[in-house]
């Protein structure tokens, strides 16, 4: 079913890029140039999400595993982002509309990296890497913080301070007088 929505979906790849499919089934349809690849996704076994990826062949200019459609679109401030993000199918059938809009997506936002654009790529990639960057921050100011919530109810001043003193331009207020008032109570002891 994915084989035959996505071949008439995205058709323009064929027509527009010089694509060809070289895998084509009920799972994954893949497009290739001489330079990119695009693949549809379809999980009709557990999450039934649809999905779009695409990156550059085999290259010295490739950047990693493959982006998601959602990924280029954040990059190019998309609205319909998050519509993307969160796409899935409500049985194990793929709806054509939905793969309509998909490709309709990618021939909007994606266009210069259909055409191999290496520093379009190189953007996406940057950010992807932000991101990543930007979530390990965030995860390791929430384990400091539950951990010197623990040292504070301890009386552990020290720790609490030692815990928070990495994070402090990520502090709230409230979170910045906590660790002001562990420093002094450390040093008073």
């Amino acid at each position: 079913m994915l084989a035959s929505i996505a071949k008439q979906a995205f058709s323009y790849l064929a027509v527009d890029y010089g694509m060809q499919i070289v895998i084509a089934n009920d799972k994954v349809v893949r497009f290739e140039s001489p330079s990119v690849f695009v693949q549809i996704r379809f999980d009709h076994d557990r999450s039934y999400e649809l999905g779009v990826e695409l990156g550059l062949i085999d290259t010295e200019d490739r950047h990693g595993p493959p982006f998601n459609l959602v990924e280029v679109m954040r990059e190019k401030h998309a609205p319909e982002a998050d519509y993307v993000a969160h796409l899935q199918m409500s049985s194990s059938i793929v709806d054509p509309v939905a793969a309509n809009k998909l490709a309709l997506f990618l021939r909007y936002y994606a266009r210069d990296l259909l055409e191999g654009n290496s520093m379009g790529f190189a953007k996406i990639a940057s950010r992807r890497n932000s991101e990543v960057l930007e979530y390990d921050h965030a995860r390791r100011l929430r384990l400091a913080l539950a951990e010197s919530d623990n040292a504070w109810e301890s009386l552990d001043f020290a720790r609490v301070a030692q815990l928070l003193e990495p994070f402090l331009s990520s502090l709230s207020p409230a979170q910045k007088l906590r660790l002001k008032i562990a420093k002094t109570r450390s040093d008073n002891r």
